[in-house]
């Protein structure tokens, strides 16, 4: 019988158990943080700057921020896994002249992040999870940064752009998130687990154990 492909309710591609830790989750979720790391930092970096010329590009921003943690939970189906990867993406743009703002944003979206798994035990990894999440949480990160952007910038909300630009970019947060947050994590995620990235990466962990006996 020929191996069928990846489906949302198949855990062949998966070596750790649901809401167990071990040393190879913590390596996959470290590698995933670190990866979009390297990714969202010099993206958050380009886009604050041309966010303030046109600001609609911030849904788009914010949408971003909820993947590492979608990614890393899908991964290794442990609870922590998206504030773990969060933390790892907020320390590294603290370190690349970041503020203390990233590190904390970084948490929340975290532990946002996690919700909509949590919810299901971290059995459901169906596309409508992964949108509706991923909705709900942009929408959420949208209305944080209302706080973080006027301290950020030391201006007046309303002083940065009008009232009904805020209100456009509330509304633009959701169909975005989905999109971008939740339908490209999710299809990035398969083909991550499709390719073998996930099970490739605890091997190394599991050869490194071996050598070190």
């Amino acid at each position: 019988m020929s191996k069928q492909n990846t489906s949302d309710d198949d855990e062949d591609y998966f070596v750790a158990k649901i809401g167990k830790w071990t040393t190879r989750d913590l390596l996959v979720t470290a590698v995933i943080g670190l990866a979009m790391s390297v990714i969202l930092t010099p993206i958050s970096i380009y886009f604050t700057n041309v966010t303030l010329v046109w600001p609609y590009l911030l849904p788009v921003l914010f949408s971003l921020n909820v993947m590492p943690g979608f990614l890393s939970v899908y991964a290794v189906r442990a609870k922590g896994a998206s504030v773990l990867a969060n933390i790892i993406v907020g320390l590294v743009k603290f370190f690349f002249g970041g503020g203390v703002h990233d590190i904390m944003a970084a948490v929340v979206i975290g532990v946002i992040s996690e919700l909509p798994f949590a919810l299901t035990r971290y059995k459901n990894f169906k596309m409508k999870v992964f949108i509706v999440g991923a909705a709900i949480i942009n929408t959420f990160i949208f209305l944080m940064h209302l706080s973080f952007i006027p301290l950020a910038l030391g201006m007046e909300l309303l002083d940065i752009f009008p009232l009904w630009v805020w209100i456009l970019l509330g509304i633009e947060a959701i169909p975005v998130g989905a999109i971008i947050g939740g339908v490209l994590s999710k299809k990035l995620a398969d083909e991550l687990a499709k390719a073998g990235v996930f099970s490739k990466l605890q091997k190394i962990e599991e050869h490194q154990t071996e050598q070190n006996k």
